[in-house]
């Protein structure tokens, strides 16, 4: 990226920088190998790690313009913690230090899917508490049944309008995906279990999309869940939406 330009006498802005490999291999947080079958975000510690949490909950995406090329950021991770860990967080500035909380502490995560490129995200109709990432995941059988959604197409929306509504076409660009974790009554925190890749537990999962059109810059239709005390951050590997 270029460093942006200062206004008036400002001065230049800081230098964008990618931190989500950074904080993935800074953290105590495990790095699953993603078998190929499943559909991956990128070869990156930050991707398979994302491609991993989505994998626990029965959720896979698929890049449709002939995969990922390398070099390409086509999604933004957020760790969802307490907003107390988040005000800590925001003071690091030294990258060496730059990493993600630690499994107990994180409540969920919040992947972006860019807008600029086409998706398929499939997710598994029974709703376990864990899901094993492998090949079974990425294919249909007689046997399992998903819930599919694809941007870049056409969909009908109703709108409010004064005291009425009405309906209008428009285009489905990002894609977000929130998955939140259950959290332990007495101690608060998440339990992730044991062994070499241990997986937290899931509570809820949701899919949210954004469309547009001419008159309607950005419209985004979702279930709302509430955590209390909660707040995103941000670690984010770019994102755009056209």
């Amino acid at each position: 990226m270029e460093d942006g330009s200062g206004a008036d006498g400002e001065g230049d802005n800081p230098t964008a920088v990618l931190v989500l490999d950074y904080a993935i291999n800074n953290s105590n947080l495990p790095i699953p190998t993603i078998p190929a079958e499943v559909g991956y975000l990128g070869h990156g510690p930050g991707a398979r790690f994302a491609t991993g949490m989505l994998g626990n909950a029965g959720i896979t995406v698929e890049c449709m313009d002939a995969g990922i090329k390398a070099g390409e950021h086509v999604m933004e991770f957020s760790q969802i913690i307490d907003v107390d860990q988040l005000s800590q967080a925001l003071t690091i500035v030294d990258m060496a230090e730059v990493h993600l909380l630690p499994m107990s502490r994180m409540l969920g995560f919040q992947l972006k899917l860019s807008g600029g490129n086409k998706w398929k995200v499939r997710v598994a109709a029974d709703r376990k508490k864990h899901h094993t990432p492998n090949a079974r995941l990425a294919r249909t059988s007689a046997h399992d049944t998903f819930y599919e959604y694809n941007n870049h197409e056409l969909h009908e929306i109703f709108v409010p309008h004064l005291d009425t509504m009405r309906s209008t076409i428009v285009v489905s660009n990002c894609i977000v995906i929130t998955v939140l974790f259950e959290v332990d009554d007495k101690t608060g925190k998440i339990r992730w279990g044991d062994g070499p890749h241990p997986s937290p537990p899931v509570y809820q999962r949701r899919i949210d999309m954004v469309f547009h059109n001419k008159y309607l810059a950005r419209l985004s239709v979702r279930s709302g869940f509430c955590v209390l005390r909660s707040a995103f951050c941000v670690l984010r590997s770019v994102f755009r939406v056209p």
